[in-house]
């Protein structure tokens, strides 16, 4: 613990089991295979602890009997726990947390090394009492390694001392305990036992059929004494532990070091998980080997991702925890694993670790610094291309559809019903309508391209993914002859409270802005990624896809021609959105407090959120946060529609007003759109609300069951593109400015198109310089800049837009 910079810290300084769940989740370690809760190493599964090991891409599916219905989900599995250590002094019990009496109490993650400490002394039953320090880690270095540290110091005792130290299969998903009520029993037993140098534990899924192996090797130091085989090991159904039993000597230290091994048989690399769980522990190295080669493998990383802020300490420590935990979610170690982002990272069970949309604000950080990782979570979507097809055929269109959730095998998971917790009652879950999913994955794919000009992976993968996409929502676009504008029916947008037409006896909106807009935008990408691939590659694309000449015709016909609403200089959320009721939001907020989850509000007092102008998130704001506002008013210059930055503050006032932000997704956007009109000062405000969203649990309890990574990701891409005013969206990199006056400057480095930058944004100057061999152009505001290859070029800092009060 010395020498640790505290930017680079979260500590908690004492024991809170009310919402240690909470810190359990924002205290975990991960390498992007892996991702192991920060529970106690004592803990148990109970009311205040959930120890959850989660590894990417291993999901379960059971069936749960629910009233007279048979539900089946597939599930994030929480596979066996290998942090398990204990201790009790002879005639003694094994220490519990939860039944001592705790005389300090500090956990420390160390976001730099990637290590969480913790350092207690505590006070059992009998009156003995020790300090114990522990070390945990999840190997960036060898991505199926982890390994623990554990010191127990007797301050008033001596005599037999017996550590226990265990792999523990017999657990069920209890994460999220909303779930507790249906089948969470994903594990089956398989094997137990004592090898030569340490205990193994295999377990299956029960349906899923992935066997899971943990090896771990154990090493004891009690004085001169050094143990590597235990004197006792207790095996029984998927459990095994090892006992050691030392001589305790007052203010002696015993150390164990625990080393373990994971693997799976869906791990590509391997034949046989169990040798392979053995010959990665040959590989591993000592306790103090492996940990040297974690911290280079992380200050390795953070040599390209660390993002320093100079004036708000603040901003810079929690930005550093987002990195950390979107880098445990998906690290290096993802270019050859087949696994998506889950929503809520490998820290817990919420959304049952379905991949969503989400991505769309994670991927910006990974093409412009680790562009491996975004190319394989693009990989992921691409190799459930067929399962897209297949769902976009049995709903009788041409192209791929992607699911809402995706999760192993990328059908739709997501449920048709849902149940209200404030009113008790099972209603209809249109939210599998959000086809927009769809958009975002040839969004991220264009983007990924864009950024990189990896032009292999666009005629290898992302032409497909692209164009197969543009076909789907090419046949959702009727031509409506009254008008002779193409509309699009049987959505929902990006705002989950409206799930249908007032009235309407089946899901669906019609004309959602956003989907219009970005299907626009979409099908005029597809037109151009055509004309970028080689005629070879176009002309068997398009063959293999039944795309022909008229469909292109159509598709630019569609770009002229979209519906989108637009009412006294408001652009109308969806067709009808403007006419609906008005909400007496004061009376509500009174009444309830946290109005978050309008919707659920309003259908326990018997009302149909259909029928008000609410919105649980940015939705037609969300445009203005995916797509450069000139991209939008080209979009919609197109369309006859005339649109300013004027036009943007009217609705951005009106549409935030009537937005209950009841999804961490919204705070990022509204931040970004108000730097986008020159008010600093409430982007600053949506700002620090996201910021502390996670580590305040600003949603009374979300977070235990996992981070929320889409909102990390939000605000590390704010501090890139909002405030410090970085635009990729051309062929050349450009920089406007608009940092929030406290910040002195914002420090990072970015590649794009191949080079790498080096940017420091101040309030007076900027420097900028390349790490190339060759001399890049730079737009700064207006001003065109040549940089040298390696040489530092300062320059002032362009004025600031004048703020408005939106």
């Amino acid at each position: 613990m010395d020498n640790i910079n505290p930017l680079w810290t979260l500590t908690y300084d004492a024991y809170d089991p009310e919402n240690e769940k909470h810190q359990e989740a924002l205290l975990t370690v991960g390498n992007g295979y892996m991702g192991c809760r920060g529970s106690s190493e004592e803990a148990h599964s109970a009311a205040h602890h959930y120890p959850g090991t989660y590894i990417a891409g291993i999901y379960n599916r059971l069936v749960s009997r629910v009233g007279d219905r048979d539900v089946e989900n597939e599930d994030f599995v929480n596979i066996p726990n290998w942090t398990y250590i204990t201790f009790r002094p002879e005639g003694g019990t094994w220490f519990n947390l939860d039944e001592a009496e705790i005389l300090s109490f500090q956990r420390t993650l160390d976001m730099h090394r990637g290590v969480l400490h913790r350092d207690i002394r505590i006070k059992q039953p009998d009156g003995k009492i020790s300090r114990i320090e522990s070390t945990r880690l999840a190997s960036m270095a060898q991505r199926h390694l982890g390994a623990i540290r554990y010191c127990i110091t007797p301050e008033n005792y001596d005599g037999p001392l017996t550590i226990r130290s265990g792999l523990d299969g017999e657990i069920r998903n209890e994460g999220v305990d909303r779930y507790n009520d249906l089948n969470q029993e994903h594990l089956a037993r398989h094997a137990e036992k004592l090898d030569s140098r340490g205990i193994v534990l295999s377990v299956k899924t029960t349906q899923s059929d992935i066997t899971i192996v943990e090896r771990a090797v154990h090493r004891v130091c009690a004085g001169q004494k050094e143990l590597t085989h235990p004197s006792k090991v207790v095996a029984k159904d998927r459990k095994i532990m090892a006992d050691f039993t030392v001589e305790a000597t007052s203010g002696e230290t015993i150390i164990l070091e625990k080393r373990v091994a994971l693997q799976t048989s869906r791990d590509t690399d391997v034949s046989d998980p169990r040798i392979a769980a053995i010959r990665s522990m040959s590989d591993g190295g000592d306790w103090e080997q492996l940990l040297a080669e974690h911290i280079a493998a992380w200050a390795e990383i953070w040599e390209k991702l660390d993002i320093q802020i100079e004036g708000d300490d603040d901003a810079l420590r929690i930005n550093r925890l987002h990195a950390y935990h979107l880098l445990c979610t998906a690290s290096p170690f993802n270019a050859d694993i087949d696994a998506g982002i889950p929503a809520r990272g490998l820290h817990g069970e919420a959304y049952r670790g379905h991949i969503f949309w989400d991505e769309i604000f994670v991927f910006p950080i990974f093409n412009l610094h680790f562009p491996e990782i975004a190319k394989a979570l693009l990989l992921y979507r691409y190799r459930r291309l067929e399962a897209a097809r297949a769902a976009a055929r049995k709903q009788g269109y041409r192209g791929a559809m992607f699911p809402w959730q995706s999760g192993s095998d990328g059908r739709e998971e997501t449920q048709t019903l849902h149940l209200n917790p404030v009113s008790g009652e099972w209603g209809d879950d249109y939210s599998c309508l959000q086809r927009h999913v769809s958009l975002a994955i040839a969004y991220n794919t264009w983007q990924y391209v864009h950024i990189t000009g990896d032009t292999s992976f666009l005629e290898q993968y992302g032409a497909e993914i692209i164009l197969s996409i543009a076909l789907f929502w090419s046949h959702r676009c009727k031509l409506n002859p009254k008008n002779q504008r193409y509309s699009i029916e049987g959505v929902m947008g990006p705002n989950e409270f409206h799930e249908k037409m007032p009235g309407a006896d089946k899901g669906g909106l019609k004309d959602n802005a956003y989907t219009n807009i970005m299907t626009a935008w979409l099908l005029e990408r597809a037109c151009e990624v055509i004309q970028a691939l080689p005629q070879d590659s176009a002309e068997t694309l398009l063959s293999q896809l039944g795309i022909d000449e008229n469909e292109q015709v159509r598709w630019l016909d569609i770009t002229k021609r979209m519906f989108v609403g637009v009412k006294n200089g408001l652009i109308d959320q969806y067709d009808g959105f403007l006419d609906l009721q008005e909400l007496d939001w004061e009376h509500y907020r009174k009444k309830y407090g946290d109005i978050g989850r309008m919707d659920r509000i309003l259908k326990a007092e018997g009302k149909d959120p259909d029928d008000y102008q609410l919105s649980k998130q940015g939705d037609l704001m969300m445009l203005f946060f995916v797509l450069p506002f000139n991209t939008v008013q080209q979009i919609l210059e197109n369309l006859d529609i005339a649109f300013t930055l004027e036009d943007l503050q009217r609705n951005y006032q009106y549409y935030e007003k009537r937005t209950t932000h009841g999804s961490t997704l919204s705070l990022g956007v509204h931040a970004h759109i108000a730097c986008l009109l020159g008010d600093t000062e409430t982007a600053m405000r949506w700002y620090h609300t996201a910021l502390h969203a996670d580590l305040g649990d600003i949603q009374g309890g979300t977070t235990k069951e996992g981070i929320h990574v889409a909102l990390m990701a939000s605000t590390i891409t704010l501090i890139l593109f909002a405030f410090a005013g970085v635009d990729v969206s051309g062929d050349i990199l450009q920089i406007r400015p608009a940092l929030p006056p406290a910040w002195l400057t914002t420090t990072f480095e970015l590649t794009f198109r191949g080079v790498r930058y080096a940017l420091s944004i101040g309030q007076q100057q900027i420097r900028m310089r390349t790490h190339g061999t060759k001399a890049v152009t730079v737009m700064l505001g207006e001003q065109a800049v040549l940089l040298p290859p390696g040489e530092e070029v300062v320059l002032d800092t362009p004025a600031q837009k004048k703020e408005n009060a939106l």
